[in-house]
């Protein structure tokens, strides 16, 4: 199996300090199924014969990444890294940012819960 640069970019994203940054659309449904999660727009799928491309959707955070993020791109790089025919993933953000690191303010409402 073949490792995405992006697999490791998301890994290290989300080792970061919290205090670290970077300084819509539609989905683009690329698996053909007709059942889309809310959460699905948080992460925008596009892609061209040989490559595919995420990018976070989530401007008005600065991208910060929350659980479903995380869990769908997670997700998506398992069924690209099967996929002979993907060569490479761009991982981008929407908005001014790449992505401000783990979004700490879910995480809060998550223990709280």
């Amino acid at each position: 199996m073949r490792t995405h640069k992006s697999a490791l970019l998301l890994r290290r994203i989300l080792s970061l300090n919290k205090h670290h940054s970077y300084g819509g659309r539609r989905l683009a449904s690329l698996s053909g199924n007709p059942l889309i999660d809310d959460s699905d727009n948080l992460v925008i799928v596009e892609g061209k014969a040989s490559s595919r491309t995420a990018i976070l959707n989530r401007p008005s955070s600065l991208n910060a990444l929350n659980t479903s993020m995380v869990a769908r791109l997670q997700k998506l790089y398992r069924n690209w890294e099967d996929d002979p025919n993907i060569e490479f993933v761009v991982l981008k953000g929407g908005g001014r940012a790449f992505a401000a690191g783990g979004d700490i303010v879910s995480l809060y409402k998550l223990i709280k819960e």
